[in-house]
């Protein structure tokens, strides 16, 4: 452990940079934190290696070591720059950053480090460009002018940034004394982050959640084991998602997941959905209500608002009437503009009940015949479809896993007549293990507002929608 200056019990510069190129010394000695075995790998690693790429399941304390890391390279390397990115603004100030900042105000600060972090910057010597700064890569400006003689690059959530910001991070830790970090959970068998595992050049790290010290019995501290993942998730994981499943190959076994052609919404769009910052979420708004009664199915209440889809609340074992009391809350809260039900089996009871009620319903069967009957085989596959390019091209969703498992899970084909079927739902369920609840939640939206567009409101003699832009995708 290192001494106290005797000036103001102060640690001075000189001595953090005492412990020379030892970064994990300095991290346990410095930082005072337990590294486990592949924490400090990575640190070794990282630091060893020019390239280094870390693939990972979920709640490994890859974000926490990425900031030791950082903060003990930027104390050990005199007039060096850590440079650490993300895909959103979001992830650089709310995940690495905020581990940053507890590191340092935790560790650093009382020991007299004479600097202070703000959201994003950490200066050691600001007038030399020497410390630690973050940015997201939808402002890839940042990287512009950055120059130092030793640079650590840390690129967190790695398989979400652009192709273009890697080939300038690749650029920017070009000289010999440049190391770049890549860190992430696998969502997409393409890209920089994919190529680098097929690349000699990279030291390739690989952990998945049985890597975690609950799993494999690795001594460690209790609050360090509280703060991994464990058993419980790993189960749960199987339980909600499926062992086959996109999302659990990725969170779970650090796998790229595999996918065909035939996969109707891949893992890496929904996942890119997740991290859109999207500000319309107002108008117009949608509900679509998946119905279930008793069993293992829940009854999801889903949601899209302007560009944002939200799950208002999912149950089991409601009946019908319950069900259909719940919507009439819903649209009491939130003004929707349409509203859409599964009517086939108890979801027709539902809709009949609202209607009862004089709450207009569109009630979708996914059997039948769809608006584009040239291009699609049924309602089911346009619906989708529709669902499919708004994922794609501009919605944003939650990260939740039961929805991204839901939403990734259905494939598709060409019929002979060249129409888009999607399989059947009971191959989509063994598939998961379950219903797909969410997915087709979050489906029926479309279905709501595929009604306002193809007039569904005035030829079912209730007027014009609430809004004039329900028609909206």
């Amino acid at each position: 452990m290192l001494e106290r200056s005797p000036n103001a019990n102060q640690t001075t510069l000189d001595e953090y940079h005492a412990l020379g190129k030892d970064k994990l010394r300095w991290c346990r000695a410095i930082l005072r934190i337990h590294l486990v075995s592949y924490q400090a790998e990575i640190i070794a690693a990282a630091t060893t290696h020019r390239r280094t790429v870390v693939r990972s399941g979920h709640g490994l304390g890859k974000s926490f070591t990425a900031a030791a890391l950082a903060l003990a390279y930027a104390f050990t390397e005199p007039d060096s720059i850590v440079v650490t990115t993300a895909p959103t603004n979001r992830q650089v100030k709310n995940i690495l950053w905020r581990e940053i900042r507890r590191l340092y105000n935790a560790h650093l600060a009382p020991m007299g480090a004479n600097c202070e972090p703000n959201l994003t910057e950490l200066w050691i010597d600001a007038a030399h460009s020497w410390g630690i700064f973050g940015f997201s890569t939808d402002d890839p400006n940042q990287i512009q002018g950055v120059h130092a003689r030793r640079i650590l690059i840390i690129v967190d959530e790695a398989p979400g940034v652009p192709r273009e910001i890697m080939t300038a991070l690749l650029s920017l830790s070009s000289n010999e004394n440049a190391h770049l970090l890549l860190i992430g959970n696998p969502t997409e068998s393409a890209g920089t982050f994919y190529d680098a595992f097929r690349n000699p050049g990279w030291h390739r790290i690989h952990l998945s959640c049985m890597d975690s010290p609950n799993f494999t019995g690795e001594k460690c501290p209790d609050s360090i084991k509280e703060a991994l993942v464990g058993q419980a998730y790993v189960e749960q994981a199987k339980l909600d998602w499926g062992e086959g499943s996109s999302i659990y190959a990725s969170r779970v076994l650090g796998e790229f997941p595999v996918e065909g052609d035939d996969s109707l919404i891949p893992l890496a769009w929904a996942e890119g959905a997740t991290r859109r910052e999207i500000t319309d979420n107002g108008r117009p708004r949608y509900l679509g209500v998946d119905v279930a009664r008793f069993g293992d199915d829940r009854t999801v209440y889903m949601a899209r608002f302007g560009g944002v889809a939200r799950i208002l609340a999912v149950e089991h074992g409601r009946d019908t009437m319950q069900v259909a009391g719940r919507v009439a809350a819903l649209r009491s809260e939130y003004d929707f503009d349409a509203i859409a039900v599964d009517d086939i089996g108890v979801g027709g009871g539902v809709t009949d009940r609202l209607r009862e009620q004089g709450i207009p319903v569109v009630a979708v069967n996914v059997g039948e015949s769809a608006l584009d009957g040239e291009r699609f085989a049924n309602r089911r596959a346009e619906l989708w479809w529709l669902l499919r390019e708004w994922i794609r091209d501009a919605g944003g969703i939650p990260d939740d896993g039961n929805l991204l498992a839901d939403v990734t899970a259905p494939k598709f084909r060409y019929t002979s007549r060249g129409q888009i079927l999607l399989e059947k739902k009971d191959e989509t369920k063994k598939r998961l293990g379950r219903s797909p609840d969410y997915g087709d939640a979050l489906m029926l939206t479309f279905g709501a507002s595929q009604a306002g567009n193809a007039g569904w409101f005035e030829s079912a003699g209730l007027g014009k929608p609430r809004t004039a832009d329900v028609g909206r995708f």
